[in-house]
């Protein structure tokens, strides 16, 4: 885990000088429908938090650790959406983000690390994926 949030920072890092901030304006947003549906795409995103409690008997003190664990994997997790929206926004036009689809993250690397930010971008999608399969196979021996 820690692999890929330091590949999530490092794509940050790298490509917070390269975002333009008159994409990311409130004239470019889309309808509210669009909106809505985005919200509605991130919660999805966060049914994983489940696995925190399923560690409830392992964890030393629960009642105070475990919400901890809760509140502090929520925040970061909203910190690191918001900056890379804003990252993917800001640094790619949004007719390659439509066209990309579900490699836009790997585009909008692009512009600040090459097609090396492309292949980071790739290998921290496939460790996320092998992690969830992990995690989702064995969610009963934690």
């Amino acid at each position: 885990m820690i692999v890929k949030i330091a590949l999530l920072v490092l794509i940050i890092i790298a490509s917070a000088s390269h975002v333009d901030i008159e994409r990311l304006s409130p004239a470019q947003w889309g309808s509210s429908f669009s909106i809505v549906v985005a919200g509605m795409v991130i919660f999805v995103a966060y049914e994983g938090f489940e696995l925190i409690a399923n560690t409830a008997e392992d964890i030393k003190n629960p009642k105070t650790n475990l919400p901890k664990a809760f509140y502090g994997s929520v925040l970061l997790v909203i910190l690191l959406y918001i900056l890379i929206a804003v990252i993917t926004v800001g640094t790619v036009l949004e007719n390659q983000l439509m066209e990309a689809k579900d490699y836009a993250l790997a585009v909008a690397a692009k512009p600040a690390l090459g097609q090396v930010g492309f292949t980071i971008v790739a290998i921290a999608a496939l460790l996320a994926t092998f992690s969830a399969k992990y995690l989702s196979k064995n969610k009963n021996n934690f």
